[in-house]
């Protein structure tokens, strides 16, 4: 039978264990290897965990690694061999029982396809994502985002190839982790560790997917001050090592300019660091093109880009409506 590996990393998630823990255990027609990450919680995440499901493997941190690392640790304690899948898992997302079968029949008829997501709802009933969408600029956007379901019923029909597919509830072949060589960038922590996993996997040749009939609830998270702080600086990050060195100086370099000023006069203390640790990181980013560097210019790029301008979403996608979003926040 199929190995399927469940990683899931939990932070004060003990709210959200007991509806995540019951939807994966309604699973049908897969056997799952279940494994938890725990970034040193302070609720009762822990305690949870081990009420419900005290034989699983779990993984306690003393400190918060983030995401990325605490998956990067499950995938290595895997041993995941070809042919083998992994579900990288919020807790807050709760699967219809079919979710996974799906998700995994997808992937195993398409052998370029090495990632994929389901349709995925906010709590209200409304849309959080149908994959995403990349822009030129790096800002990446989830299909349908906030839109009633009346409003994209086309779109929740057909199996869709999407650029990529939020971190929430995706379903990853071994055989791209494997190409990848690291799942995903520990230097972002949190953030948008996603969306440039997405793009190393369509610099490789990778496909993604997003079914619509695999659906799931996810409720989200609104980032603090600090979190959209590491969110630009994570993006800026992402196109350093992904995007061609024409693009990186001639059309993403003078619009951070232009948005650091600004943000300079909204929110200066936090503008400041994030010119640190951008500085500090970029070293790093620019060091990972070396293992993969990106063409001069990529003509599949450039229809991803043009794709992400036709997609529906009620995402602030324009500079005016995100400095909107920007103001109204003070960061």
């Amino acid at each position: 039978m199929t190995r399927i590996v469940v990683g899931i990393v939990t932070y004060n998630s003990a709210a959200h264990w007991s509806a995540c823990w019951t939807a994966l255990q309604a699973q049908n027609n897969v056997a799952l290897d279940i494994r938890l990450y725990d970034n040193a919680s302070t609720d009762s995440t822990i305690a949870e965990i081990r009420r419900l499901a005290p034989a699983l493997p779990l993984i306690t941190s003393p400190i918060n690694r983030g995401y990325g690392a605490a998956h990067n640790t499950l995938i290595a304690a895997a041993d995941l061999q070809l042919g083998d899948f992994y579900l990288a898992l919020n807790p807050d997302a709760v699967m219809e029982p079919d979710y996974i079968a799906l998700l995994v029949e997808a992937l195993q008829n398409d052998a370029q396809a090495g990632w994929a997501a389901g349709a995925l709802f906010l709590p209200d009933g409304r849309l959080y994502s149908l994959g995403h969408a990349l822009r030129r600029d790096g800002y990446a956007i989830n299909v349908g985002y906030g839109m009633a379901v009346d409003d994209v019923e086309a779109q929740l029909i057909m199996p869709t190839e999407v650029f990529g597919a939020p971190g929430a509830a995706v379903l990853i072949k071994a055989a791209l982790l494997r190409d990848l060589g690291t799942a995903f960038d520990e230097t972002f922590f949190v953030y948008n560790e996603d969306v440039d996993f997405d793009w190393r996997a369509q610099r490789r040749g990778w496909r993604c997917w997003c079914l619509p009939t695999a659906k799931a609830a996810h409720e989200g998270s609104h980032a603090d001050e600090e979190g959209q702080a590491r969110s630009v600086v994570n993006r800026w990050l992402m196109i350093v090592k992904n995007a061609a060195v024409w693009d990186v100086l001639v059309y993403h370099l003078p619009r951070w300019m232009v948005h650091i000023l600004i943000r300079l006069c909204i929110t200066p203390r936090w503008t400041l660091w994030m010119l640190k640790r951008f500085c500090r990181l970029a070293p790093h980013a620019w060091q990972a093109r070396r293992t993969d560097p990106p063409h001069w210019w990529n003509a599949d790029m450039a229809r991803w880009f043009a794709w992400a301008k036709t997609q529906p979403t009620l995402q602030a996608q324009s500079y005016q409506q995100r400095w909107r979003a920007l103001r109204k926040k003070k960061l």
